[in-house]
């Protein structure tokens, strides 16, 4: 028997553990201060949480690789995966929202790179070129796109499942940025945009642009 998955990722654990261990040494001390860690206990699992979603299964979509608002569209050359000029879709990502970032199309992690950086804001314009951040390059037959895990002043760790040579489906988890931050988007300028700045997307469901596939 399959038992059900539980809502909530793996890296919650130990915060979750700490904060029930916090919680029964307060109880036998002061009972009613026992509150505050079970009240953290609340808003940790509330941060964590990883709810299934039901991508489009569409070749030629693209879909949202994040919960959050659209900061920036604008057009960059991006020198380390695309080698072209590319559309860039900036996605902040608040601590309310879902923290898990999914692949947004189907295809071969090609490109993987960690760097080390600021915490500026994440809605700071040189926060995608100065902050500490993730690079996870997708390339099927159809188009290559990059993904950037950007973090943030809260935002202080970057979690990547993925490695190198990975077959990815759309919408399978490829990361986590804890509590909260910013991911960009690169993708082709043949791509066609089909969200617009200040709209709220969600993670694995919201078609973000479309690939020409002829």
């Amino acid at each position: 028997m399959r038992l059900p998955r539980i809502p909530i990722v793996k890296d919650a654990i130990p915060y979750l553990v700490v904060c029930v261990a916090l919680a029964m040494a307060v109880y036998l001390l002061m009972p009613l201060a026992s509150a505050i860690p079970l009240t953290l206990l609340v808003l940790i699992a509330f941060f964590f949480r990883d709810p299934e979603r039901k991508p489009p299964h569409l070749p030629s979509a693209l879909i949202s690789p994040a919960d959050g608002r659209i900061i920036e569209i604008n057009e960059v050359f991006e020198d380390r995966f695309m080698n072209d000029v590319s559309q860039r879709v900036s996605i902040f990502m608040s601590p309310l929202n879902v923290h898990v970032v999914r692949s947004p199309t189907y295809g071969k992690v090609e490109y993987l790179n960690y760097e080390k950086g600021r915490f500026l804001p994440a809605f700071h314009k040189l926060a995608s070129h100065e902050n500490e951040r993730n690079f996870v390059g997708i390339c099927n037959s159809h188009a290559k796109v990059l993904i950037t895990q950007v973090a943030g002043v809260i935002a202080r760790r970057i979690v990547c499942y993925s490695k190198e040579g990975d077959t990815l489906v759309q919408s399978q988890r490829v990361g986590l940025i804890k509590f909260g931050s910013r991911v960009d988007i690169y993708v082709p300028m043949s791509v066609e945009i089909t969200v617009r700045k200040g709209q709220r997307v969600k993670g694995g469901e919201t078609i973000i642009g479309r690939l020409k596939t002829e």
